[in-house]
C-alpha cells in the first residue's frame, strides 16, 4: 500500500517494511511508473511530473462539502 501526502512526502507499507517521507515518495513514484504500460508513457509521465515539480505547479483539486454552497 502506498499513498502520497504531499510534496516529497508519502507513506507506504510492503509486508513488514514501512516507508515514510521522501523514501516513501520515491517508492510511490517508482511503483507508479513500473505499472505504466509502454516506455513512451513512462517518459511522458516523468516529464510531466518533473515540469510540475520544478514549477511548483499541480492540477487543481477542490474538495467541497455537500451542504456548503458552491462558489460562483
Amino acid at each position: 500500500m502506498l499513498a502520497t501526502i504531499g510534496r516529497r512526502a508519502a507513506v507506504g507499507q510492503l509486508g513488514p517494511l514501512t516507508f515514510t517521507g521522501v523514501v516513501g515518495w520515491i517508492a510511490w513514484l517508482v511503483v507508479h511508473l513500473y505499472y505504466l504500460i509502454g516506455f513512451e508513457n513512462r517518459v511522458r509521465v516523468v516529464m510531466r511530473w518533473a515540469w510540475y515539480y520544478v514549477r511548483l505547479d499541480r492540477p487543481v483539486r477542490i474538495i467541497l462539502r455537500a451542504d456548503e454552497p458552491r462558489p460562483d
